[in-house]
């Protein structure tokens, strides 16, 4: 991970910085913000290496139409020769105006306006056309979830090395099940749209308690709503204990989705499977991990993020999970 910046980065977008603030991203990334001669900031983005141009165009054309219908999503800039990000060493960039955030207050505070503007993006991004290619996939894409899974499977139980492996082990019995139901219960979530892809606190920026924006669309894929759901409440239905559990919060819960239903409409029987959603994304995401798993597995991060996905298959496992019987309160 380099702090260094390359001064081409801020010509390929026409920028002439007089202070750049390196920000340390995710898996080894460099990110930065810009403050321009013309007293402007902005945000530089360095891609995950597999992200191409034509997947920027993808997560450009949302934030165009999202800005054409109001919702607080930053410019994203296009380069000097008209695309949408730079490519330079083999590492892909993008460039963002900045929005102001000091991210105070959360999750508590913003809860129920977090899940309205979420179901306001599902809402406006229903029918609407784009250009480009998702770089992420969904709970759609069922082979390509088990496929990555095959080596926590197969090959982890023959020889764990840390708590983490044996945590994994320990699930993989839930783990199975959820494989096993998949391809059923995506089919019951139709019809898919385009979906933010990682709705998350992180992603939904505030100042002084109150959202200002919502970023990284790098994430969006064709899905069905309720898999934003649950990737919201992997963040937005809890909070972390001293202890570094995460204890699941059923007034959080319902506060999010009165919420987004404020803005937009599910049936009640999508909160009512939403448990069986949220284990499946948990699954979906040991699935990236397990990808490059003896790399990534390494970061402090990493192993903070899977062992709240694990804490949260078995909590979710429960016949009375902390959102047990929601949905009658919801209808």
């Amino acid at each position: 991970m380099q702090n260094s910046f390359d001064p081409s980065i801020a010509d390929a977008f026409d920028l002439q910085p007089v202070k750049v603030i390196p920000n340390a991203g995710r898996l080894f990334m460099m990110n930065y913000t810009i403050v321009n001669k013309t007293g402007e900031k902005f945000f530089i983005k360095c891609c995950p290496k597999d992200m191409e141009i034509k997947h920027l165009d993808f997560q450009k054309s949302i934030h165009d139409y999202l800005q054409r219908k109001d919702i607080p999503v930053p410019t994203m800039l296009c380069t000097v020769s008209g695309n949408s990000g730079v490519t330079l060493n083999g590492i892909t960039y993008a460039c963002f105006s900045h929005i102001r955030n000091n991210n105070v207050c959360f999750p508590s505070a913003c809860v129920k306006d977090a899940g309205a503007l979420l179901g306001r993006i599902h809402r406006i991004l229903e029918d609407a056309p784009f250009q480009g290619e998702q770089w992420n996939y969904s709970l759609q894409n069922v082979e390509s979830i088990k496929n990555n899974l095959k080596y926590f499977i197969e090959k982890l139980p023959l020889k764990p090395n840390n708590d983490i492996d044996f945590l994994i082990i320990e699930k993989l019995p839930i783990v199975n099940k959820v494989l096993d139901n998949l391809e059923s219960l995506v089919s019951q979530l139709t019809p898919i749209q385009v979906i933010h892809g990682d709705y998350n606190q992180n992603n939904v920026l505030t100042y002084d308690g109150k959202i200002t924006g919502c970023i990284d669309f790098a994430n969006a894929t064709f899905g069905h709503p309720i898999e934003d759901l649950a990737e919201a409440a992997l963040m937005y239905f809890g909070s972390e204990e001293i202890n570094g559990h995460w204890r699941l919060d059923r007034n959080f819960a319902k506060q999010f989705l009165q919420g987004y239903f404020s803005e937009n409409k599910l049936s009640t029987y999508m909160i009512e499977i939403l448990p069986d959603v949220l284990k499946a994304q948990c699954v979906r995401h040991l699935s990236y991990f397990a990808r490059r798993y003896n790399l990534l597995i390494r970061l402090p991060e990493v192993k903070r993020i899977l062992t709240r996905l694990l804490q949260l298959i078995g909590f979710c496992e429960k016949t009375r999970n902390p959102w047990y019987q929601l949905e009658k309160e919801l209808s």
